[in-house]
C-alpha cells in the first residue's frame, strides 16, 4: 500500500548494505549517445555528425535521410519548423506503428514536467514514445520533452536506433535481481529499510517521484506543484505575520486499485480519488501509527478536498518537501478495518497487495526470494520483463559466485572495493555501474542518556573527538577500499550541489591530541587485566570497553571494524567487535530503541535537497513517541541547531539555504553527533543484455524505471 508520501520521501534512510567501489577510470564518461550513433553509422546512416557534433541540431532534411535508411524507404522532408515533435510524427507516420497510435490517444501521461503544454495533435505521439513497448524519446534536462525544441544529432540517432532495434517484448523474459538484506515487513508505515525501499519500488506507485538524475517529475499526478503553475501559494497569516503556503495536488482521473476480495478479476471499480488522499492523511496523523517520521504532516494546517480528484494542503509554514507529494491509502479496502483495529496497521503486511505500481508479488519464499509479475492493474503502463525473481543473499561472496557462475543478472551494492574491479576484468558479459554516491558510512555512537542523566562512554563531544582524532581514515580507505573512498567530514557528500568545504570541521589524524582530550573529559589510562584501558577517572572497575557491532555480511565492513579496533586500542579503548546479520540490525528494534553502543552502517540523504532533520533533538526516537524518528544517536543538540534545521526544511534561495547548511555542518562538525568516515560510490552490475539500468547513487533506488527494463536481442 502507497505510503503517505509527504512523510516519506524528505527523510533520509538507514543504510543495511552497499557496495563500495569505482576505480579512478570510472570517473570518464563516454557520451550517453555513443551505442547509438555509433550503430546506425555502421548501419548506413551517413547523416549523423561525427563525436563532436553529436550535441548539435539536426535538420529535417539528415534525420529524413537517416530515417529512409532504416525504414528502407524514400521520405521527404517536411517544410518548416522542424521540432522534435515533427521527428517523432515522422517516425510514426512511416512506421507500422501508425496502426496503434488509436490506442495512445488519451491525455498526455509521458512522465515528464512539460507534458500538458504538448499541442492536442500531438499527445498521441508522445504518449506512445514513452511506453515502455516502444521508448522512442529521450527527455531533455530538467525530464521535459522538449517537443517544441530542434532534436539532436543524439537524440536523432536513439529515436532511429529504437525503430530498427525495439525493445524486446518476447513473453519469456526474466531477470534476477539479487540484494543482500530481506525486510521482515513490507509494511509502508513502519520499515525505512532500504530493502523494503527496493521490493516497494517494483509495486509501488508515486503520485510525484523522481529520476536518477534528481528530477522530481509527476506519475500519479498530473504536475509536480510549482510557485510557477499556481499550486504552490505562498503568503502572511493576517494574524501572526508567519510565512505560509498552500499545495494543490491534482490526481490524474481513470486509476483504479485492484478489486477487493469477491469483486470480478479485472473490474475497474475502485477509481482512486481525493478521498483516498484523505484516508491516508488520517491514517498517518494517528498517534497509533509507528510511522518512522512524521514531521511533514505536523506542518499541515488542514487537508481538504478540492473536488473528485484535487487535494489542498495547506501548510503552518513555507516547507520545502511540501510539493513531494501526498499519496494515498485505499480507502474502500482499509477504512473499515482502521476503525476498529488500528493498531494491527503497524504489524499487517498486505498493503502491497493493493499496489499499482508496474509489478506484483507473486510469491514470497522467507529466506529464498520473492518473485514478481506484470501487475494487471498498473497504472502507467505494462512492464516488459515478465518475471522479475529478487533473491536474498546476506554474504557477498554467495554474490559473487552466482554472478560469476551466471545465475543472477543485477547486484545492487554487493561488494566491496577490491572486488569490483578484479570481477569487472572477468566478467566480460557484465557491465560495472560506477555512481558518485550520497550516502556516507560512519559510526553511531549511543548518546542516549542513561538514569543518571548522561549518556556515559559518549556523552562528551571532547570523547567523540578523541575518538575521530585516533582514526587514521585516509590509511583505512588504503586498506578497505584501495584509497578509493574520500574522507567525510559531514553528513553531505561532495555529490551534492550544496557541498562546501569551507564549512568543514575536519578532524586530521591526530592520536596526541586524541589522547589529551580523553584525559580532559576524565577518561585516564589504569591497568585492567594487564592491559592499559581508559577508565573513567582512572577507575579500574569502570573502563572504556564497549562493543561495535556492523553487518556480519560484508567483508568490507568487518575489515574496518577491524582496523578501527586496532587504531582506537593505540589510544586505550577497549573495543569488542560485534557482527549481526543485516535482517537483525536494520529490520528489528536495534536502531530505533537505542539497543547498540557503536555502530557501523551508512546513511543516504536525498539528493534532491539536503535534509538535515535527523539531527533535530525532536525527530529521537523514545517510547513517548511510539519510537518515530531518525535521530537515532540521541544527539539533543542545541537551540540554534534545532532552529537552523527547521529553517531547512522551507522553501529557500539557494543563497540562503546555502549559508544555513554551512552553519548548520559547523555545528555538526563541532559536536560530532557520529563520526564519519568515507564518503562513497556505489557500485551496481547488470548482464550487458538488460537495458535501461540507471543507477541513482542515492536511496532511489536501482529499479526506479524497471518497467522500461527489458533483455535486448541484438
Amino acid at each position: 500500500m502507497r505510503r503517505f508520501l509527504g512523510v516519506f520521501v524528505c527523510f533520509m534512510l538507514a543504510v543495511g548494505l552497499f557496495a563500495y567501489a569505482v576505480p579512478a577510470k570510472a570517473a570518464t564518461q563516454e557520451h550517453w549517445a555513443t551505442k547509438y550513433v555509433s550503430e546506425m553509422t555502421s548501419d548506413g546512416v551517413k547523416a549523423l555528425a561525427p563525436r563532436e557534433d553529436w550535441d548539435s541540431e539536426i535538420t529535417a532534411a539528415d534525420f529524413v535521410k537517416g530515417l529512409s535508411v532504416i525504414l528502407g524507404k524514400d521520405i521527404p522532408a517536411p517544410e518548416g519548423t522542424f521540432n522534435r515533435a515533427i521527428m517523432v510524427k515522422l517516425a510514426v507516420d512511416n512506421h507500422t506503428y501508425a496502426e496503434q497510435l488509436k490506442d495512445f490517444d488519451f491525455p498526455a501521461w509521458c512522465l515528464s514536467n512539460d507534458e500538458e503544454t504538448i499541442p492536442k495533435d500531438f499527445v498521441p505521439y508522445f504518449n506512445m514514445a514513452y511506453r515502455p513497448v516502444h521508448q522512442l524519446l529521450t527527455y531533455r534536462k530538467n525530464r521535459v520533452t522538449a517537443w517544441d525544441k530542434t532534436p539532436l544529432f543524439s537524440e536523432a540517432a536513439y529515436i532511429l536506433y529504437m525503430l530498427k532495434y525495439p525493445p524486446n517484448t518476447d513473453p519469456g523474459q526474466q531477470i534476477v535481481v539479487v540484494t543482500a538484506q530481506e525486510p521482515d515487513t513490507l509494511n509502508p508505515f513502519t520499515t525505512s529499510a532500504l530493502s523494503a525501499t527496493l521490493l516497494g519500488t517494483f509495486y509501488g506507485a508515486g503520485d510525484i517521484t523522481y529520476d536518477s538524475d534528481a528530477t522530481k517529475y509527476p506519475n500519479a499526478a498530473l504536475r509536480v506543484p510549482t510557485l510557477d503553475n499556481g499550486d504552490v501559494k505562498l503568503f502572511k497569516d493576517p494574524i501572526t505575520g508567519k510565512d505560509k503556503m498552500t499545495v494543490t495536488y491534482r490526481f490524474r482521473p481513470g486509476m483504479y486499485f485492484p478489486p477487493l476480495p469477491g469483486e470480478e478479476e479485472g473490474s475497474r471499480l475502485h477509481e482512486i480519488t481525493a478521498d483516498d488522499a484523505l484516508f491516508g492523511f488520517r491514517v498517518a496523523v494517528s498517534p497509533v501509527i509507528q510511522s518512522v517520521v512524521r514531521t511533514g504532516i505536523l506542518k499541515y494546517d488542514y487537508v481538504k478536498k478540492v473536488d473528485k480528484y484535487t487535494i489542498e494542503v495547506g501548510y503552518n509554514e513555507v516547507y520545502v518537501f511540501g510539493t513531494w507529494g501526498i499519496g494515498w491509502t485505499f480507502k474502500a479496502k482499509f477504512e473499515p478495518d482502521f476503525y476498529t483495529d488500528p493498531g494491527n496497521f503497524n504489524v499487517r503486511d498486505d498493503f502491497r497487495d493493493y499496489e499499482v505500481g508496474p509489478y506484483r508479488i507473486k510469491t514470497w519464499e522467507r529466506g529464498d526470494h520473492i518473485e514478481f509479475e506484470p501487475n494487471p492493474y498498473a497504472i502507467f503502463a505494462q512492464p516488459i520483463v515478465k518475471k522479475i525473481i529478487v533473491k536474498f543473499m546476506p554474504d557477498a561472496n554467495t554474490i559473487r559466485l552466482n554472478l560469476q557462475g551466471g545465475n543472477v543478472d543485477i547486484t545492487t551494492n554487493a561488494f566491496d572495493p577490491t572486488d569490483a574491479s578484479e570481477l569487472e576484468k572477468k566478467l566480460p558479459r557484465v557491465k560495472f555501474y560506477y555512481t558518485p554516491g550520497t550516502s556516507f558510512e560512519h559510526v553511531t555512537p549511543n548518546l542516549f542518556e542513561d538514569e543518571t542523566g548522561k549518556a556515559f562512554y559518549f556523552g562528551d563531544a571532547r570523547v567523540r573527538r578523541a575518538m575521530l582524532y585516533a582514526l587514521d581514515r585516509e590509511q583505512l580507505t588504503k586498506i578497505t577500499s584501495g584509497g578509493i573512498f574520500s574522507v567525510a567530514h559531514s553528513w553531505l557528500t561532495p555529490k551534492s550541489k550544496y557541498y562546501d568545504d569551507k564549512s568543514l570541521v575536519k578532524y586530521e589524524y591526530n592520536p596526541a591530541k586524541a589522547e589529551q582530550l580523553f584525559e580532559e573529559a576524565g577518561w585516564k589510562l589504569a591497568n585492567v587485566d594487564g592491559e592499559n584501558i581508559r577508565c573513567w577517572q582512572g577507575d579500574p572497575t569502570k573502563p572504556f570497553k564497549v562493543t561495535l557491532a556492523t553487518t556480519s555480511e560484508n567483508p568490507f565492513r568487518q575489515k574496518n571494524v577491524e582496523e578501527m579496533i586496532k587504531m582506537w586500542a593505540r589510544v586505550g579503548l577497549k573495543i569488542i567487535p560485534q557482527l549481526r546479520p543485516s535482517k537483525e540490525l536494520f529490520g528489528g528494534k536495534v536502531l530505533s530503541q537505542h539497543q547498540f553502543e557503536l555502530v557501523e552502517f551508512a546513511w543516504v540523504s536525498n539528493p534532491v535537497r539536503p535534509n538535515a532533520l535527523m539531527w533535530r533533538s525532536d525527530q529521537i526516537p523514545t517510547q513517548a513517541n511510539n519510537w518515530s524518528g531518525q535521530n537515532i544517536s540521541g544527539w539533543k543538540g542545541n537551540k540554534e541547531n534545532d532552529s537552523i534545521v527547521s529553517e531547512l526544511e522551507k522553501e529557500l534561495p539557494d543563497a540562503k539555504l546555502q549559508e544555513l547548511l554551512n552553519k548548520q555542518i559547523r555545528i555538526w562538525g563541532e559536536n560530532l553527533p557520529i563520526l564519519p568516515l568515507f564518503n562513497r560510490y556505489d557500485v551496481d552490475t547488470a548482464t550487458r543484455d538488460i537495458q535501461n539500468i540507471k543507477p541513482t547513487g542515492s536511496q532511489r533506488t536501482i529499479n526506479w524505471n524497471c518497467a522500461f527494463w527489458y533483455r535486448e536481442k541484438k
